[in-house]
């Protein structure tokens, strides 16, 4: 009888064993239930993203189109007109360009607005931002334009700043005003603020600098020339002035970085 006993016993932990295998082999339901919200987590962030995506491109298309639609209508009016391949426009407003001339000699007049208005519609007195193309008949006039240009060369003996980017500029003081004047490639840059208003030229200047460190300036034929003011202006005060063959180009603007921004922009 002990035997048997035995037996019975022996069976029995052989039996209870196999059936706690089993059970510990198989997923917890609060395990299997964590990983199904993993699972519901990451597909509705990758929704998320999508849609996301979705309507950047959205909001981008319509700016795009709208930039397209107005160099496509500028150029049948003048062949071969710069514009800016990129919309320099913030704020959801909407650039708008009236033009005036030929493919030889013309004026673009650039504005901001809430709407997208008819190229003709646009009051050109009232434009923020004028650019200018000009191809002398004479070697008069082209020698004019050339002095029209304004390149400045830096003058030993003043000041020195660091501007950043590596660059240095000089610093000096006339008429009630400060300018900082340096050089980029053939561009002579210039960054110019009123004492009495305590306007400070040497931030706008590596204001400038940091910019054209990820943007770059049209490449003049000989040099060219950027004026900025500190202070913004319902003048165009702001100008960046180059030479491409036989064409001479003016970008005058009321804001300092948007004059500097729209001329890189301009193909």
């Amino acid at each position: 009888m002990k035997k048997q006993w035995l037996g019975l016993a022996v069976l029995a932990v052989i039996v209870l064993g196999g059936c706690g295998q089993k059970q510990a082999s198989k997923p917890s339901s609060s395990s299997a239930k964590s990983s199904q919200t993993s699972s519901q987590k990451a597909k509705a962030k990758a929704k998320s993203s999508q849609s996301s995506s979705q309507a950047s491109s959205s909001t981008t298309a319509p700016a795009q189109t709208h930039l397209a639609t107005l160099q496509s209508a500028l150029r049948k009016q003048i062949p071969g007109a710069k514009f800016p391949q990129q919309d320099p426009a913030t704020n959801g407003q909407a650039l708008n360009v009236a033009a005036e001339g030929t493919a030889a000699s013309y004026k673009l007049y650039f504005s901001f607005g809430a709407a997208a208005f008819q190229a003709s519609a646009l009051p050109r007195a009232n434009a923020s931002y004028v650019l200018t193309k000009t191809t002398p008949e004479s070697t008069a006039a082209a020698k004019a334009a050339d002095a029209a240009i304004n390149y400045q060369a830096l003058q030993a003996g003043l000041p020195t700043v660091a501007l950043g980017d590596g660059l240095t500029g000089t610093k000096e003081g006339a008429a009630g005003s400060t300018y900082v004047t340096w050089h980029e490639g053939r561009w002579s840059l210039v960054a110019s603020g009123v004492n009495q208003n305590q306007e400070d030229p040497v931030a706008l200047a590596k204001q400038a600098v940091s910019f054209l460190a990820q943007a770059s300036l049209p490449i003049p034929a000989t040099h060219g020339a950027v004026v900025l003011h500190v202070a913004k202006s319902s003048d165009r005060v702001n100008t960046v002035a180059w030479r491409e063959n036989s064409a001479y180009y003016q970008l005058s603007g009321i804001d300092p970085l948007m004059t500097l921004r729209m001329a890189t922009l301009l193909r």
